[in-house]
């Protein structure tokens, strides 16, 4: 819509009339192309007409000659051909002459449902219509069947070839005359066809030609009149006055009225020429620093307003010029209190500064103490946690040497009960060989032998029993050895943790003083953060006074100047 509303006015007077002629050309084409559908579908209805009864036609002429086939063959063969030939001949005869009149009929009967074709159109050589050829061919069919009889074999074949002949004559008059027929309707379609299509678009080409050219003559009419207005309009707002209507533009019409309205605007705004003049001189007056005004012409109607605006301007600005002059001398005595105060103010920030640099050189002293006791004790705090992982890992080392020991007792407590069943097996041995030895001596000579064999296992059950007590006493040795070596791993175990605890207190000790340490660091940090805000805002304040007092000085100087503009007005 926006674009719309900006568009010129010819431009929205086109787009009126090229819709239009754009719909009137469209309208055009869809007219010739239904035109021309209609023309084709009128030449299709027409060649299906004729060519229903051309067919119709034409399968009787095949008919018709297939009957005059058996017949002849009835009639050259005479008594050669069988019973049952000759039979089959008879009624392939009359089947094929009752198709032929069905036939022709059927057509005669579709072609008087068409009064020009059946009646009146004779465009044919013989210049007959179709009634008159097909009641020739009744008349022809009728002679030829009655003129020779094939059941009895009786009648005039010479007359029977000669109304054949006729017969299928009067079927090609009929063809070519529905030939001829539906050539000259197409013809006849055609030129309709086109005749319309012309006509129309000569219509509808007028139709836009006209549309066109009037649109171009109002267009111009009301570009030329729009724009003699318009042009009128931007030289009165650009205050020339002086020009004059041109009455031949002052048409009927509602541009004829605009430009007499603007003419009536013309002459009032001429009228008011007095006004405007003496309301320059005033205001030149006030320009030039007189407020003492006078206005003399009796103004009317919106130039009143104007004439008690003036003189309320007048009177204000009188008043606030007068107001703006008391102001300025405040304002200069103002000035110079504040120069003194800046300078009392930039004196005594420098001093602050000073005393502000030198703190926080002192709190920057304590910063790098206290960030170094922060530094050593983040090392001691690394060195103690490494001591305590040191003892902890010795700790589990001990314990698994305890384990160990526990392992060798509980080994050598089973080695123990073994030594004793060897020594109670050495003790048994030694009885069996006393056993052996005394039945030796009962054998006599046939048992030395077997007493030298039972001697060896007595002496053999002697060193095991003498080894096994040896053994025992050894792995008693170690089994005490090991329980004194588990009292003194247990002791250095209960040590190792005492001093594993230790460690871990003083690791908390340190670790809390390194948080305290690096607490205070931040805290000192902060307060070096907070010195050199406020040596900042001490610095700034003092380049502040220093800019006040130079702007005091200035708002002084700019005061008594002020004043001296000020009196060259003229007051009321």
């Amino acid at each position: 819509m926006t674009i719309l509303k900006n568009l010129k006015i010819s431009k929205k007077l086109w787009l009126i009339v090229l819709p239009m002629t754009i719909a009137l050309v469209a309208f055009l084409l869809f007219f010739v192309y239904a035109t021309e559908t209609i023309g084709k579908e009128s030449r299709k209805a027409l060649y299906d007409e004729a060519f229903v009864n051309t067919a119709l036609i034409l399968n009787a002429d095949r008919d018709f000659y297939q009957a005059d086939v058996a017949e002849k063959e009835l009639v050259l063969s005479g008594d050669k051909l069988s019973a049952e030939k000759k039979k089959e001949l008879i009624d392939s005869y009359n089947e094929n002459a009752a198709q032929v009149e069905e036939r022709i009929s059927q057509a005669a009967e579709n072609a008087k449902k068409n009064t020009e074709l059946y009646s009146h159109f004779t465009d044919y050589s013989a210049g007959i219509t179709f009634e008159q050829l097909y009641a020739n061919f009744q008349s022809d069919f009728k002679a030829w069947k009655e003129a020779y009889d094939i059941n009895t074999g009786k009648g005039d074949i010479d007359a029977k070839i000669k109304s054949f002949d006729s017969a299928r004559e009067q079927i090609n008059s009929m063809t070519e005359l529905l030939e001829s027929y539906a050539n000259k309707q197409s013809e006849e379609i055609g030129r309709t066809v086109t005749f319309s299509a012309a006509v129309s678009s000569a219509v509808v080409a007028g139709i836009i030609l006209i549309i066109f050219a009037f649109a171009i003559f109002i267009i111009r009419y009301l570009k030329k009149n729009i724009l003699y207005a318009t042009g009128i309009s931007k030289r009165i707002a650009d205050g020339d006055l002086s020009i004059e209507i041109d009455e031949s533009k002052l048409a009927k019409d509602e541009l004829g009225q605009l430009c007499e309205a603007i003419a009536h605007m013309l002459t009032r705004l001429q009228s008011y020429s007095d006004y405007i003049k003496e309301i320059a001189e005033v205001l030149e007056k006030i320009a030039d620093g007189d407020m003492n005004i006078e206005l003399s012409n009796d103004y009317a109607g919106e130039f009143a307003s104007i004439k008690d605006a003036l003189l309320k301007i007048s009177s204000s600005l009188s008043q606030t010029l007068k107001n703006i002059l008391v102001a300025a001398d405040e304002v200069n005595v103002g000035a110079e209190q504040v120069s003194a105060s800046a300078q009392t103010i930039s004196q005594g920030a420098t001093e602050q500064a000073s005393t502000i640099e030198q703190l926080s050189a002192s709190v920057i002293d304590v910063s790098d103490s206290v960030h170094k006791n922060a530094e050593n004790t983040r090392h001691a705090t690394e060195y103690v946690e490494n001591t305590v992982l040191r003892i902890e890992e010795s700790n589990s080392y001990m314990k698994r040497m305890l384990e160990s020991m526990n392992d060798i007792s509980v080994s050598s407590s089973e080695i123990g009960k073994i030594i004793s069943v060897i020594d109670e097996i050495a003790f048994q041995t030694n009885i069996l060989a006393l056993n052996a030895a005394v039945e030796a001596a009962r054998a006599g000579t046939a048992g030395k032998g077997f007493a030298v064999v039972a001697d060896e296992v007595r002496n053999l059950a002697s060193k095991s029993a003498d080894a096994a007590k040896q053994t025992t006493v050894l792995i008693q040795k170690s089994i005490k050895a090991v329980s004194e070596g588990s009292k003194t791993a247990n002791e250095t175990a209960k040590s190792l943790e005492s001093v594993s605890e230790n460690s871990m207190l003083v690791k908390d000790l340190i670790e809390k003083i390194n948080a305290a340490s690096s607490s205070q660091e931040l805290a000192i940090n902060q307060i070096k953060q907070g010195l050199d805000q406020i040596l900042t805002v001490v610095q700034n304040n003092s380049a502040t006074a220093e800019e006040n007092a130079a702007s005091s000085e200035e708002l002084s100087g700019q005061a008594n100047m002020l004043k001296r503009e000020i009196n060259k007005f003229n007051l009321m």
